[in-house]
This record gives structure tokens, sequence and C-alpha cells, in this order.
């Protein structure tokens, strides 16, 4: 999943492709290419897995993603009534640290959480200051 084209390449066809180079079935894999982040990829991936009938998600993002991406993926699941469950990985390649801290961390997960509701985050102090 991802569709916001990077260097002129959208990550969801290259990941598919780097999958099937690496022995998985190409009709096993559902390209997802729309999303622009966090909460679009879940979102766009919840009717995939519900066509699939999935009892299970694996999210594979990088390590500062990985906690996020995992609870957007529950909030979603149960607010939709899907039966899946959520497992995460985190790829062993990418930074391991949010460079904006844990507490950075923690409101992009808020955030991202209340956007995955259907609620935006509503401005306040200190981000006022910056409008």
């Amino acid at each position: 999943t991802c569709g916001a084209p990077r260097a002129g390449r959208i990550e969801a066809v290259e990941m598919r492709d780097w999958l099937v180079a690496n022995g998985v079935r190409r009709d096993r894999i559902h390209v997802e290419g729309y999303a622009r982040d966090v909460v679009e990829n879940i979102a766009y991936s919840r009717h995939i897995l519900d066509l699939a009938r999935a009892r299970a998600a694996l999210i594979v993002t990088s390590p500062v993603d990985v906690r996020r991406a995992a609870a957007v993926a529950e909030i979603v699941a149960w607010s939709c009534g899907s039966a899946w469950k959520v497992r995460q990985v985190a790829s062993p390649h990418a930074p391991e640290c949010d460079p904006g801290g844990h507490g950075h961390e923690v409101l992009k997960i808020y955030r991202d959480a209340l956007r995955a509701y259907g609620l935006p985050l509503l401005r306040v102090y200190p981000e006022l200051v910056e409008i």
C-alpha cells in the first residue's frame, strides 16, 4: 500500500515487484496505490482485507511508524467490525528513532488515531502560534 509517488515511483508497485522477485506469487498480492499516509494505508487496505476475508494482517514498516500503524489498524478493524487481528514488524533497514523524540511519536499516534475515527485533530497551542 502507498500511492504517493516518490522519485516517479509508487511504493506499492515497488513492493509488489520486490515480493514477486523474492518468491511471493503475484496472485497473492493486492496492490493499493492510492494512500498518501499511514491512516489512508490502513483505511484503504481494510477493504482489501475484508474482501479477502483475512483473519490477520501483517504490517511491515519502519521502526518509526510501526507503533502508529498498528494502533491505527486496531482502531480501523474495531470501528468497522472487521474480524482480522493485527501483527506488526519493523524493517531492520530503517531508522530506529523518531527524530521528534518519544513525545512527538505519541502525538502522531493520537493524531492518526483521531483521523482513523473520522475526527480531525484540533489546532491548539503551540500550533496556533505557528498559524
